[in-house]
């Protein structure tokens, strides 16, 4: 199939995996839950592996670009180390074979959309000292980005009352504006700029 065509090609042929089916289960999991934190001791439980193999078989898909991943955003360096990560599968066909293959339900569109933005803006991190984060704390942040919070929502009409996690993150770190990522709607408004998909996708 073609998860396993992928896996061992890239990852297993070059890492010393001693349990290729974890391994992907590992990324069925990745795919499932892409936009949340996940826990890497909990992913151990369910995979029944120990969490240090966890740990490695995270670093061996991202050494072999399949997946990447947001880290938590505090000015706390030890609030960003513990917390946990989110995952996302670098590449939209990727993820969505994968979700058939393994027959989950899913609220795929919204979720590639997050990708994708997700991508995007991995691509615009090399070569500079950006990196991508995320923020939660009572509401929440999908992305950070070069201290500029970025929420996804994907649909034409977006009020401010939706948007408590990116007014919040705005000024407990006194940014100067964010960005919404929208369907259609283009406007800005409380310097919150909401932009299509389509047109963020091009920047």
């Amino acid at each position: 199939n073609f998860i396993s065509l992928t896996l061992f090609k890239d990852v297993l042929s070059v890492y010393s995996v001693r349990e290729p089916k974890a391994l992907e289960n590992l990324m069925y999991l990745i795919a499932e839950k892409q936009t949340l934190p996940l826990n890497n001791y909990t992913l151990s439980k369910i995979l029944h592996i120990k969490k240090e193999t966890v740990d490695n078989y995270l670093q061996y898909l991202k050494s072999a670009h399949l997946i990447f991943s947001a880290n938590y955003y505090s000015k706390n360096a030890t609030k960003r180390i513990t917390k946990e990560s989110k995952y996302y599968i670098v590449d939209t066909g990727l993820r969505n074979a994968l979700l058939v293959e393994s027959m989950l339900g899913d609220d795929t569109l919204g979720k590639d959309i997050e990708g994708a933005v997700a991508a995007h803006l991995m691509r615009h991190q090399l070569g500079n000292d950006a990196k991508l984060f995320y923020w939660k704390d009572k509401y929440e942040v999908d992305f950070v980005f070069n201290d500029i919070p970025i929420e996804i929502k994907f649909k034409n009409d977006v009020r401010l009352g939706e948007l408590k996690g990116i007014i919040k993150f705005m000024e407990q770190f006194e940014s100067k504006y964010g960005i919404v990522v929208t369907k259609d709607m283009f406007k800005m408004q409380d310097n919150i700029f909401f932009i299509p998909a389509w047109l963020f996708l091009t920047l």
